[in-house]
């Protein structure tokens, strides 16, 4: 096998080595082509056999984009030692994996094994780029990504369908307006940034040689890049029907070339998922970044291509001058590509997959053992006039055997190691667990999961549009608290952050009480405001947002706090309650560390109750009416203040623009029976206020009714007052609540800031292993081994029986010395417990035997008594059938029971000698004489053990 594949090799170098000369002698202006560098161990291999296809087992790696981004970010790019030529030693994927750096090419190679590895048709193209592509310079490029869009299923309002009627199409619908002021604005601001680029276009056109990817002696710049193509054979595959690839599942075939190309896209070409991925236009891949390119808009980046290679073949570029964009991507033209070896760029094999397909194109080597053709060229690039149409006709001509006579000549095997990825390797992703990218707009840090102590994964720098400083998003990963992300905006002429965004994962308990905090969101803006967001569905309270509005920075006191509620329509169909302060009298203290800095407000020591108002509103209840129904409480002065006020505000009514509404003054006497002045009824009705102007002085509730509604009673009005007066201690009690429960909320973030805790999904069996030693997993194993053992010891039972042996042993019968009396007692169960359960094995077998027998002797008997009915015949026939049976099995048990009685006394003379030789009954033996071999009565004399030398006896 060796011999053959050095032979092979040896005619792979011959086959390259001519297509070099010819290449040589045909364009000697062009740059020469990367055929045979050197790899690691120093050994020249030809390029193509650097690509080893690889299937990984990571669901990411079979998607492009996603692979492409994950080889960026896990190799460190490194550029070439000499960008101008083309490197002599270039490095296998396998080593390329191992170090995590590669230059251009290394990365590359990776990238398009582990490409068509995940059936794509990917090629390597060594051409000439931007110096920026060139030395992965990002940092005049703009952020590909951008910050994710925080949605919130809690957020989303459903849409209330319009009501199904005829007259809905008579309605004249809402005319949308449009600003005449913003079309005109946009339309200037599109001139605008047309007149920019076209001045941007026009500097860019005398740009050095350096920022064109070309040396300073005008050498251009050497790159590689990954192209990936559409495979011809896919449009077939689209072309088939369901039932087909279903058939194509199970193995069936198709005739033609669909064969194998088909069950190799149906099983490579696929997620886990089963969608399946097809490539309709070429694009281009930049190993070092990972990003995707468009043909179109690939002269951005790259100036020229002189050759592409995958694992199959070599194509050499015949018109190395034209624009990357203009390329074309049809391998097998022989007017635009020239390739080494015999190989149909989309059918490699023949349909019974025996050997390699002809190609009705030959290659710039002809065969195997020609000699050079002498063709016409054009200069460096070869032109499309008489020395094309040579070439066609010559590889017309020659295209079965080669111009020599050899037959075709197929790549052999890569010499490539296995290309491998670790599930550590997988999670650590970037050389040394952290990768920096500076983007023209934009700075990201990207870090592997649990390398950093607040499980921080990815920290992105934008420009802030107020500040002269940077704001900050970092993200999370893992942390117990459920943070998963933070965003921080500075001042305008400070890093101090004028705002801060923290929101967080489902699932966060409270640690006090054990229950479900439900914090989804904190936004702090010191001075300004402090917001609480919540997954209102799993809270009790139904609490969705909380909001604390402060005075200034200087009194961090709340000036309005608001609490919006969802959920509660089953209940009291509370919506929202508020509160407002009056100015403190005094400063209140700051707030910790993690509250002044991270993601609060300093918070108040003490709780405030001195709100000079408070408010309720409540939803529509449809089970009452509209004038019962409250929308709205308003507490003016709560608490035991005589100068306060109840307001009672009602829902609409269907089609009614004003609203009932109600004003009770605390200072009525509500222990009277009813509500009255100087003895007179001081209520007003009726729609209004009373006849005349009430004095300043007077105190009287104030009933603003519907039109058609009867006047309330002196007795409802006192009887509802006092209703509201507890309803009012009910709603301070409530503020009271939600304010310590934030407090201990800010108090738990403070904490939390300072262990920065974990966690560990059951599924992260990488670092879900018990943090145990060498030596203590050696000793567990060895504790194991010890117990198993001891469990397959036949006498560790009995030997545990005795008295204090199960301590002092502690599971270990094997080495234990027993006395004399101890021994004979082990011995004496051990055998009985042999005799007793071969006894029982026994009578279980003998019992089957007689209700057999007797079951038999119980058919003969009736089949005696019916020989003189008339159905004679038929019943002979059943008994002659059941006495066969019957009979066959009678025979069984007997042997059984036989051969059971002779194993049975071999097994009680196995245990015999057994006890006879363990070391640990040796006491029983050991005489004035010497040990003996018999089993006896404590003088060193054998006996029977109870008179069963022979084994156990069954009776039958």
């Amino acid at each position: 096998m060796l011999r053959s594949l050095v032979g092979s090799e040896m005619c792979i170098r011959d086959r390259y080595g001519n297509f070099r000369a010819q290449y040589v002698q045909l364009f000697p202006t062009r740059a020469p082509l990367l055929l045979a560098p050197f790899n690691e161990c120093s050994a020249r291999k030809f390029i193509s056999t650097f690509i080893r296809p690889t299937q990984m087992k990571f669901a990411e790696m079979y998607d492009c984009q996603s692979l492409a981004k994950f080889i960026a970010n896990y190799i460190k790019y490194e550029p070439l030692d000499e960008p101008e030529i083309l490197p002599t030693r270039v490095m296998s994927p396998t080593t390329t994996m191992t170090w995590q750096v590669a230059n251009c090419i290394e990365q590359a190679n990776l990238l398009a094994s582990l490409l068509i590895g995940h059936g794509y048709n990917a090629f390597v193209c060594v051409g000439y780029a931007k110096r920026a592509v060139c030395y992965n310079d990002q940092t005049s490029t703009p952020w590909p990504d951008s910050l994710p869009q925080e949605v919130n299923p809690d957020d989303v309002i459903d849409e209330v369908p319009p009501p199904k009627s005829h007259y809905m199409n008579h309605l004249k619908q809402r005319p949308k307006l449009i600003s005449q002021f913003d079309i005109d604005n946009r339309e200037r601001e599109r001139k605008y940034n047309e007149d920019q680029m076209k001045i941007g276009n026009a500097e860019e056109e005398p740009q050095s040689d350096e920022e064109d990817g070309v040396a300073g002696g005008g050498t251009r710049l050497v790159h590689a890049w990954v192209i990936v193509l559409p495979d011809k054979r896919q449009a077939e595959v689209q072309k088939l029907t369901v039932t087909q690839r279903l058939r194509l599942g199970t193995g069936a075939t198709f005739k033609g070339t669909l064969a194998t190309t088909i069950y190799h896209h149906s099983q490579l070409n696929a997620k886990p998922d089963g969608e399946r991925k097809f490539i309709t236009e070429p694009f281009f891949i930049e190993p070092s970044t990972g990003v995707t390119i468009s043909l179109p808009e690939s002269d951005k980046y790259y100036r020229g291509i002189e050759s592409v290679y995958n694992h199959q073949n070599y194509y050499v570029n015949m018109h190395p001058q034209e624009k990357v964009s203009g390329m074309r991507t049809d391998l097998g033209d022989l007017v635009n590509w020239e390739r080494i070896f015999l190989v149909d760029p989309w059918n490699s094999r023949s349909e019974d997959g025996d050997g390699p397909i002809s190609s009705n194109n030959n290659t710039l080597g002809g065969g195997g053992g020609g000699s050079g053709m002498d063709l016409d060229s054009t200069g460096g690039g070869g032109g499309r006039g008489s020395a094309a149409d040579k070439r066609r006709i010559i590889a017309e001509s020659t295209f079965d055997n080669g111009e020599g006579g050899d037959q075709t000549l197929e790549l052999p095997a890569s010499w490539v190691s296995p290309i491998t990825l670790s599930l550590a390797q997988y999670e650590n992703r970037f050389p040394g667990k952290q990768k920096t990218v500076h983007y023209a707009d934009a700075t990201v840090e990207m870090f592997s999961d649990y390398s950093e102590p607040d499980m921080r994964v990815l920290i992105v720098s934008l420009p802030d549009e107020v500040s002269h400083y940077d704001q900050t998003h970092i993200f999370y990963k893992y942390r117990a608290d459920k943070l998963r992300r933070r965003s921080i905006y500075p001042m305008e002429r400070s890093k101090q952050p004028r705002m801060i965004h923290d929101w967080f994962e489902p699932g966060r308990m409270h640690d006090a009480t054990h229950r479900v905090e439900g914090l989804r969101e904190l936004i702090l803006e010191p001075g300004v405001h402090r917001t609480m967001r919540f997954y209102w569905a799993s809270r009790d309270d139904g609490l969705a947002l909380r909001r604390e509005k402060f005075f200034n920075e200087t009194i961090p006191a709340p000036r309005k706090i608001q609490e919006f509620y969802k959920g509660r329509a089953g209940d009291d169909f509370l919506e929202y309650r508020g509160a407002t302060f009056d100015h403190p009298r005094e400063a209140h203290g700051a707030g910790s560390a993690y509250t002044a800095s991270a993601s609060s407000a300093a918070h108040y020591k003490d709780i405030r109750v001195d709100a000079s108002k408070m408010t309720e509103k409540f939803a529509r209840n449809p089970a009452i009416d509209a004038d019962l129904d409250i929308q709205k409480r308003t507490y003016i002065r709560p608490g035991n203040n005589a100068e306060g006020e109840i307001w009672v505000r009602y829902h609409y009514r269907n089609h009614y623009v004003t609203q009932a509404s109600r004003m009770y003054p605390k200072t009525l006497d509500k222990d009277k029976d009813a509500v009255t002045i100087g003895g007179m009824p001081g209520v007003t009705g009726g729609g209004g206020a009373a006849d005349g102007q009430a004095r300043a002085d007077d105190v009287r509730p104030v009933v603003v009714l519907s039109p058609g509604t009867e006047q309330p009673k002196d007795s409802d009005l006192l009887n509802e007052l006092r209703v509201l007066v507890e309803k009012e201690t009910e709603c301070l009690a409530e503020l009271r609540t939600r304010a310590e429960e934030c407090h201990d909320v800010l108090q738990q973030l403070d904490r939390d800031q300072k262990d920065n805790k974990s966690t560990l999904s059951i599924y992260d069996t990488l670092r879900g292993r018990p943090n145990e030693t060498e030596a203590e997993v050696a000793q567990r194993k060895a504790e194991e081994k010890r117990r198993a053992e001891s469990r397959k010891d036949y006498l560790a039972p009995f030997i545990a029986k005795q008295e204090n042996m199960a301590k002092i042993c502690k599971g270990d019968y094997g080495n234990v010395k027993l006395t004399a009396e101890m021994a004979r007692k082990v011995r004496d169960e051990a055998i009985a417990d042999l005799k007793e359960r071969l006894i029982e094995r026994g009578h279980i077998m003998q019992a089957r035997l007689d209700r057999e027998r007797e079951d038999l002797m119980k058919r003969q008997t009736a089949f005696q008594k019916n020989l003189d009915s008339t159905d004679g015949s038929k019943d002979a026939d059943d008994f002659a059938r059941f006495s066969k049976q019957s009979t066959w099995r009678i025979r069984i048990l007997e042997e059984r029971l036989s051969s059971y009685i002779k194993s049975s006394a071999e097994k009680y003379r196995q245990l015999a000698d057994k006890l006879a030789n363990d070391p640990r009954l040796a006491a029983l033996y050991v005489s004035s004489t010497g040990p003996t071999s018999g089993f006896g009565g404590g003088g060193g004399q054998r006996s029977n053990a109870g008179g069963f030398s022979n084994g156990p006896h069954f009776t039958d």
